[in-house]
């Protein structure tokens, strides 16, 4: 295995692998499009995925004023694209690493940067000012040295940010720690440094975040409590006095090498944790963790597994949640080709998870890793594929889906505007209402290797087009008779809660009459 001494793995980002399991060499072959984080101390190394910011808001509103303030709950006919390239950033430094969108802010994560010494880290800030999309921002650790990995991973919630600092030395080698920045009215000023209460050496708290209004949920996949890289999360709440640690979560039935916390999700009182290395049903098989708050603290809700699962497909790699909706990502899966890749969506009903529906690419094939990065926000997910050959050998792709009727069906796939071969488009991805943002690490366009992210803003968004072809007509009165009595769902225009009578009367009023 070939290590650069100041960059990242080179080569196979799953060689590694093999120090602890018979691995086939076919499912090794990452290529240089995804590499692991260079970690001398451990011998398991796998990418980052990192978890993605939420705003979740209940609304209740009456049906006069709905239509006014309704959220982002129709199909969208398009996306027009633009690309983020951050000021400061140099050959290497692969930012769009880790990337987070919420409302008309975006954040790219450069855990390569130089600025604080070699590999030290940096997060650019850009924000939409109704015209373009302007950097306001380098975001650095106060405290940060060459080879913290400041950026590699970020997560937004409003204005607030959180960026790990994987490798950050301060509590115990490679410890791991969480820096906490608030918007104040004219700067992004540190607010807070975070590190685990019982931090140990390699732990790599930080490995993954989500923060959402005053929680944060950060993942130490290498924590060793139960056993060997078993990984545990911890949650941060936010006082008066500061933030102060809450809790922290492990698997029930977690054991070694594990890598529970290796992708953390946060909304509401819910909480999921991948466990992407859980032998449940063999090697790297996978599983997923589900916790809820409740006046007890957090307890332990459910484990998730596919009900298709089979080894080395990493069920976990990936996971996000938005109210009753998780999405999970399994990049190993081996349906549409060795490593083809697919994700996994459960719903939650009278508080019982379970498998809604499993994702595929219509397109994809062997070694897309489909299932790298997930997010889910609404009715639609954003799938990423960092190796699919989209617009050039492994150049990447993201895949969205739009929840029509029951059903998550393929509404597009999402690729650079030029051309360029294995430079990770999709290796992170993050969806909120009005925009998606997906990361290009290794895009040259500022130097080699030195990263980007493309944001894409939805196009003639008509509400009521719950089949997204652009019209509102018999087809989406099929759908929505078709679920006529159904708890939620996208044909409830009204959200209500049920599909009926005031959403057959929104839907005839946006009839196009085509």
């Amino acid at each position: 295995m070939h290590v650069n001494q100041r960059r990242f793995l080179r080569g196979s980002g799953r060689t590694s692998w093999a120090a602890f399991c018979p691995y086939s060499l076919s499912k090794g072959l990452k290529q240089r499009a995804v590499r692991s984080m260079a970690d001398s101390k451990r011998l398991i190394s796998q990418p980052i995925v990192p978890t993605m910011p939420s705003l979740r808001t209940a609304h209740s509103l009456t049906l006069t004023l709905f239509v006014a303030s309704l959220p982002l709950l129709f199909a969208e006919t398009g996306s027009a694209q633009t690309k983020l390239l951050a000021t400061n950033v140099a050959p290497y430094d692969i930012s769009g690493f880790a990337v987070a969108v919420s409302g008309n802010i975006a954040v790219l994560g450069a855990p390569l940067d130089d600025t604080n010494g070699s590999a030290s880290g940096s997060a650019a800030v850009f924000r939409w000012n109704g015209t373009a999309w302007i950097q306001e921002a380098t975001l650095l650790a106060a405290d940060g040295s060459a080879d913290d990995r400041f950026g590699g991973a970020v997560s937004i919630d409003g204005d607030l940010i959180a960026v790990s600092s994987l490798f950050e030395d301060g509590a115990a080698t490679d410890a791991g720690a969480v820096y906490l920045f608030r918007f104040n009215g004219s700067i992004w000023a540190p607010e807070a440094k975070l590190v685990a209460p019982d931090a140990g050496s390699f732990d790599q708290f930080g490995w993954s975040i989500s923060v959402e209004q005053d929680r944060l949920l950060v993942g130490a996949r290498h924590d060793d409590d139960g056993g060997l890289d078993a990984g545990s999360a911890y949650v941060f709440h936010r006082l008066e006095s500061g933030w102060q640690f809450e809790a922290k979560l492990s698997a029930f039935d977690g054991g070694p090498y594990d890598l529970f916390g290796a992708s953390v999700a946060l909304s509401g009182n819910r909480a999921v944790i991948g466990a992407p290395n859980d032998d449940l049903y063999g090697w790297g098989s996978g599983s997923a963790y589900v916790f809820r708050r409740s006046s007890r603290g957090w307890i332990s809700d459910a484990k998730l597994k596919a009900t298709d699962q089979s080894w080395s497909a990493e069920f976990g790699q990936a996971v996000d949640i938005d109210g009753g909706t998780i999405v999970i990502g399994a990049w190993g899966d081996d349906e549409g080709g060795p490593d083809a890749g697919a994700a996994y969506v459960f719903r939650e009903e009278d508080g019982v998870w379970a498998e809604e529906q499993k994702l595929l690419s219509d397109d994809g094939v062997a070694g897309d890793l489909f299932g790298c990065s997930v997010s889910v926000r609404g009715h639609n997910i954003l799938v990423g594929a960092p190796l699919a050959s989209a617009t050039g050998p492994a150049s990447g792709a993201a895949v969205r889906f739009h929840k029509q009727g029951v059903a998550w069906n393929q509404q597009e796939t999402l690729t650079a505007a030029t051309n360029d071969s294995l430079f990770g488009f999709g290796y992170s991805v993050c969806i909120d209402d009005s925009a998606y943002l997906v990361g290009v690490p290794y895009d040259n366009d500022a130097g080699s290797e030195a990263g980007g992210a493309y944001v894409f803003t939805f196009l003639e968004p008509l509400f009521a087009d719950l089949n997204a072809d652009g019209s509102v007509n018999q087809l989406d009165l099929g759908i929505l008779l078709g679920t006529w009595g159904v708890l939620g769902g996208p044909a409830d225009l009204d959200a209500d809660g049920i599909v009926g009578p005031a959403d057959l009367a929104l839907m005839l009023g946006a009839w196009t009459w085509k």
